[in-house]
């Protein structure tokens, strides 16, 4: 699976709540921030820039009492995440 295709899925999975969410955000931010990222970078630097600029900012202040709020705004990162898979 390519990079890109992988942090898809761990978006889709959070949204579709399979996944922890506690353990979540940084999870994703780990991935992004290490060989995975580096990966992914290489094979789609559009994507790996629009994840790192305003994602880990919204992970940070996640409202964990509130995760309808948290799996809507994920949405929004995923679904302009895949205008940049081809």
């Amino acid at each position: 699976m390519k990079p890109s295709e992988e942090v898809l899925l761990m978006l889709e999975k959070a949204i579709n709540r399979d996944v922890d969410f506690f353990e979540f955000p940084f999870e994703l931010q780990d991935w992004l921030a290490f060989e995975k990222g580096k990966q992914l970078e290489a094979e789609n630097s559009q994507l790996f820039d629009y994840l790192n600029e305003d994602l880990p900012e919204f992970l940070d202040e996640r409202d964990m009492t509130n995760i309808d709020g948290f799996v809507n705004g994920l949405k929004v990162f995923y679904n302009k995440a895949k205008e940049f898979v081809k």
